[in-house]
């Protein structure tokens, strides 16, 4: 019996890399639970900087074991990618943040998972959370440097980006994967 290749790129189950005219909204299936989000120059941006917490999230029932992947530009922003949010209350998420700090947030109790020191000098950084179950994986641009065990938000099943108080964010290539078994 002769070798068979076996396609081991995960699927793809969303993706938005924002290459689309400039607009007062990131568009469906995106939903907006604070902030004012839109497209310019090809990435999502805050449009508005409100003294709140900003989030735009996509909804995947079923996804438990996934990839999320975005680019997200440095500078004097708080941007971040969220996983496993709960759309009913802005305070349910892990959030991996280009300052590479792991938290998680249960009914507005911020909690360190863990970090790690970023390069400096870098204008744009890939971040990434890969979630099997309970294990989480933080990745900051291609290299694992977080990884931890928790199932406080395990049934959350959206996810998206976030931006801190008053700052305005940029982000590029965002893409949900499913994990391998």
């Amino acid at each position: 019996m002769g070798a068979t290749k076996i396609n081991a790129e995960p699927s793809v189950l969303f993706a938005d890399d924002f290459n689309r005219a400039d607009a007062a909204a990131l568009g469906e299936p995106w939903s907006v639970f604070a902030g004012s989000w839109g497209i310019s120059g090809n990435t999502a941006k805050i449009i508005a900087s409100p003294d709140y917490d900003q989030i735009a999230y996509v909804n995947l029932p079923g996804a438990d074991k996934v990839s999320v992947k975005a680019r997200v530009q440095m500078g004097a922003s708080d941007a971040s990618i969220i996983v496993r949010y709960n759309p009913d209350s802005r305070d349910n998420f892990y959030q991996w943040g280009k300052d590479g700090r792991l938290y998680k947030n249960v009914a507005g109790a911020w909690n360190a998972l863990g970090s790690y020191n970023p390069p400096s000098g870098i204008e744009w950084a890939e971040l990434e959370i890969v979630l099997n179950d309970a294990n989480i994986d933080a990745y900051y641009n291609g290299l694992k440097v977080v990884s931890v065990t928790d199932t406080a938000l395990i049934d959350n099943k959206c996810f998206g980006m976030r931006n801190g108080n008053g700052t305005s964010g940029v982000w590029d290539d965002f893409e949900i994967k499913a994990v391998a078994p």
